[in-house]
Parts: C-alpha cells; sequence; structure tokens
C-alpha cells in the first residue's frame, strides 16, 4: 500500500521520483519482547538520522558505527554482522 500511494504521488503530485530502491533490502520484522529492548530501539530510532554519516548505505561513510550495532545486538539479541 505504501509503495502504491508513493507511486500515485509521483505519478500524480509532481513527488520526486526514487532512481534506485525505494525499500532497504533485508529487512525484516521483530517482536519486541521486554522493555530493555523496547527502550533500545527507541534509542535506535531516534539516534538513527546521527549516525548517518556512519552508514553503510552512505557513499561518503566516515566509518565503523559500533553504538549501533551494540543497539541491534540489544533489541534482536542477534549479533550484527552487516554494519
Amino acid at each position: 500500500m505504501t509503495t502504491k500511494r508513493y507511486v500515485d504521488g509521483v505519478n500524480y503530485s509532481d513527488w520526486p521520483p526514487y532512481i534506485k530502491r525505494l525499500w532497504q533490502r533485508n529487512y525484516w520484522e521483530h517482536v519486541i519482547c521486554n522493555g530493555r529492548a523496547l527502550d533500545s530501539l527507541r534509542r535506535y530510532i531516534t539516534e538513527n538520522p546521527q549516525r548517518w554519516d556512519f552508514d553503510r548505505c552512505n557513499a561518503k561513510a566516515a566509518g565503523e558505527d559500533r553504538s549501533s550495532k551494540e543497539l541491534w545486538e540489544t533489541i534482536t539479541g542477534i549479533p550484527c554482522q552487516f554494519i
């Protein structure tokens, strides 16, 4: 539904088209099972824009973001190997 609305916005409302991928690869849902994970997820979302300089999707990334890895592992319980 989101993709459909985006395409309609591009076609009928003068939205700029997205040239490459619209969605991030390897996305999957995760059940938040406790308060610690919820707090970590909230922190991850809040701080995420400030981590753009270290994001692997950013061609001008300045290096590795360890705090992002730690938050990911806290939220999911899975070691982060993709960042």
